[in-house]
């Protein structure tokens, strides 16, 4: 799978206001995909049948831990991340699925440092996947979830 330019990306208006973010995004620290490659790894890791991620539950998701938080205070989301980190390998880039047709993969680093960015414009329900760990960090809203993929 090859990306495609983050100029193309369908929300990349969504992003621009975030400067710090859009100079690690054209520095290529993030890769995008274009929706036909970002549904074939949302089939490949979450579901082929398009469902919507918050209607799955417990027969894809378990083991989950629930959170919420405030886009308006940032520090609200240290322990999501704290405890996301302790469940998965920080060291690997994560791949983030803004729906099933939008995906991008990134460092960990960068999804803690940017995630209200990265989180708030897009979709209802979005997820970050840890493809080693088959961890999932999910958000609806100002409610996250730490969960793991069932096969």
């Amino acid at each position: 799978m090859s990306s495609f330019s983050y100029k193309d990306f369908f929300a990349i208006w969504c992003l621009e206001e975030d400067h710090d973010l859009m100079d690690k995004i054209r520095s290529g620290a993030i890769t995008f995909f274009d929706e036909k490659q970002s549904r074939i790894l949302y089939s490949m890791f979450i579901s082929s049948e398009g469902k919507h991620i918050m209607e799955m539950g417990d027969d894809k998701f378990f083991n989950d831990e629930k959170y919420t938080i405030s886009f308006d205070d940032k520090t609200s989301a240290i322990p999501v991340f704290k405890r996301f980190k302790e469940r998965v390998r920080p060291r690997k880039p994560l791949v983030l699925f803004l729906n099933s047709a939008s995906a991008m993969i990134l460092e960990f680093d960068l999804l803690c440092e940017h995630w209200d960015t990265l989180f708030y414009p897009f979709e209802d329900a979005m997820l970050a996947i840890d493809v080693d760990s088959r961890t999932v960090l999910l958000s609806s809203e100002e409610r996250f979830f730490i969960a793991n993929i069932n096969n």
